[in-house]
């Protein structure tokens, strides 16, 4: 069978709109893949998700335990214990807690937190170098905080001030503690934040050496 110029040409027109129209699906799939990742899932793989999920699941467990409410109405009543000036974290087992810690992948702990040196007065005639857990400046963690909140109106004096400061200052534990209800305990991501902001509170401070009193 022989084929014109034309039926030729028609051919190739009809395999170049194929060809055009799968190019333009997969575009279309790999941008709506894209756009569907949650801002967790931009920063951290599946695995350090589940290990994430750990921590949000602790912090939850212990704050509901012999609660006898629902999960609101228990984070309500645990807020409620915080007024004024005295923000010591209580509820929150220690113990428990560095086990959990010690349990984290190497490379996500070091995304969070960093060890942090200061002083810590227990008394008038005590002051003592300490060892803590502070947030770490430029982590994974610390990214996506600030993301997050730069786009949730709710969360943007939070983020603002993690990012000037580096750090979880006074304004931030006040606005945690006395204001939890900027949070949505409904949202994973948010729930996150308080969980590790209220973990980092908990942590033990390892005394280094005590500072002589002059």
């Amino acid at each position: 069978m022989i084929m014109t110029k034309n039926k030729i040409r028609l051919i190739l027109v009809a395999l170049g709109a194929i060809f055009l129209s799968i190019s333009l699906i997969a575009i279309v799939k790999e941008f709506g893949k894209d756009e569907s990742k949650t801002q967790l899932e931009t920063y951290f793989e599946p695995n350090q998700i589940e290990e994430l999920n750990k921590l949000t699941e602790f912090v939850i467990g212990q704050i509901i335990k012999d609660c006898g409410g629902d999960q609101a109405s228990c984070f309500n009543k645990y807020f409620d214990r915080f007024n004024g000036y005295d923000y010591e974290i209580t509820g929150i087992s220690k113990s428990k807690q560095s086990e959990l810690l010690d349990s984290l992948s190497p490379v996500l702990f070091s995304d969070i937190w960093a060890i942090c040196k200061g002083t810590r007065s227990y008394s008038e005639d005590s002051v003592v170098n300490v060892e803590s857990l502070c947030p770490k400046t430029g982590g994974r963690f610390g990214s996506f905080l600030i993301d997050y909140c730069s786009n949730n109106n709710r969360l943007a004096a939070y983020g603002n001030t993690f990012e000037m400061a580096g750090d979880y200052p006074p304004s931030m534990t006040v606005q945690l503690l006395e204001n939890p209800s900027t949070f949505d305990l409904s949202s994973k991501e948010e729930l996150l934040l308080i969980s590790v902001h209220l973990l980092t509170l908990n942590s033990e401070h390892t005394i280094i050496e005590s500072i002589p009193n002059d």
